[in-house]
């Protein structure tokens, strides 16, 4: 699949989810979970006023919670969907201190941004793991981010232990698919497109010497993974001896590179 043609499956995917979006996460309770362990991990950095740039705002769920907390927020997505959704929403709530723009992570142009630079860049839950060259997607942000400032991006890792375990149902393909080098095709309403599962590592190779590792985190270590949303309510007590064990190594090696998801958050040198 060409560059075009993943940026357009990936955008009619969401776009034609984007109706139910916010229904379909609000109804997961390992996706609440997770996403409010990301907000607290992002909170422990950030002060009101400071500017924030997100990549694939989707909705807006994590745009609205972190205006909520003082911050100015410039949402970005390349789905028109997910944009009109945030837009209803921004009006419905007189919402001010967010900003909207169509824009592609592959093509980081933008003309609507209100600040030259930000304090803070995020992306959360694995939007970037569509960006088939990730070092090119970051260097195109580095340009966006104040000396001084951190990004925050939330990536799908290539290590699940969840998956590895379908070994013992002789599902081989599925347990190691993260794995690959090349891309993994995903299907969602209707529209198919190449998912990159990148190591930390390769991330943090990625910015460069200039940045520093503040913290990584991962998610779904212990816990299962966000297709397991059935296991919180029919193993309540197991759940939550796996997620007490979770909240206290999940910022540890190597714990910290095993999982569902991670969060890696890292600082740009000062000028």
């Amino acid at each position: 699949m060409n560059h075009t043609q993943q940026e357009e499956q990936v955008s009619g995917a969401f776009s034609s989810q984007s109706a139910v979006f916010d229904s379909i996460t609000d109804s997961n309770p390992l996706e609440v979970i997770y996403r409010e362990i990301i907000r607290t991990h992002v909170l422990q950095f950030i002060s009101p006023g400071q500017q924030m740039l997100e990549l694939n705002c989707g909705t807006g769920l994590d745009a609205l919670f972190f205006a909520s907390q003082g911050l100015k927020i410039h949402a970005t997505d390349n789905s028109e969907g997910m944009l009109e959704q945030l837009k209803r929403k921004i009006l419905l709530q007189h919402i001010e201190n967010i900003t909207i723009e169509k824009c592609s992570f592959n093509a980081l142009e933008l003309k609507k941004n209100p600040v030259t630079q930000f304090d803070h860049l995020f992306s959360n839950y694995g939007g970037l793991n569509c960006a088939e060259d990730i070092t090119s997607v970051i260097k195109q942000a580095d340009a966006y981010l104040k000396p001084g400032g951190m990004a925050h991006f939330v990536f799908i890792a290539p290590v699940c232990l969840w998956e590895w375990a379908t070994l013992f149902k002789g599902k081989y393909k599925f347990a190691f698919r993260r794995l690959t080098k090349k891309g993994v095709k995903s299907h969602l309403e209707g529209h198919y497109f190449d998912t990159y599962y990148y190591s930390p590592n390769t991330i943090k190779k990625a910015f460069g010497h200039r940045y520093e590792l503040v913290q990584l985190r991962s998610l779904g270590c212990f816990m299962p993974p966000t297709f397991n949303d059935y296991f919180p309510a029919k193993y309540p007590k197991l759940f939550n001896v796996l997620k007490t064990m979770e909240l206290a190594v999940n910022t540890k090696w190597p714990f910290n590179r095993i999982g569902d998801l991670f969060i890696i958050s890292v600082k740009k040198e000062e000028a």
